[in-house]
């Protein structure tokens, strides 16, 4: 018996189930209008920490921002996540408490399973 191919169904299905993993408190609204989509180029400003509370990096003590093109994996995978659900508009700040698994995974220095805190400015 051969595997189905994945439906865009499927894949909405997949993307919603990571999402109801990663907890997302706003802060800031933001402007409500403007919501950034795959292959959109946005700054923002972020700081990471780890569930413990230590901090683990900051992009807001570099200055400009971190500029990146969603959908081109230049950043974590439960950033992009939280910036295509339509919850974060431009202006807006949010918290999020993400799994270890949508972070870094264990490609860097973490704790094994360790969960991220991070406060995300979309500019």
């Amino acid at each position: 018996m051969s595997a189905h191919p994945e439906t865009a169904q499927d894949e909405e299905k997949k993307e919603k189930k990571k999402l109801k993993k990663i907890k997302l408190d706003i802060v800031d609204e933001g402007d409500n209008k403007s919501f950034p989509k795959h292959g959109d180029k946005v700054v923002i400003n972020y700081i990471a920490k780890y569930y413990g509370g230590a901090q683990h990096k900051a992009e807001v003590d570099q200055g400009a921002g971190k500029q990146f093109t969603i959908g081109s994996k230049q950043v974590i995978q439960g950033w992009e996540e939280c910036l295509t659900a339509d919850k974060m508009s431009l202006g807006s700040t949010v918290k999020i408490k993400m799994p270890y698994r949508l972070c870094y995974g264990y490609h860097v220095d973490l704790p094994l399973e360790q969960d991220m805190l991070f406060e995300i400015e979309l500019l």
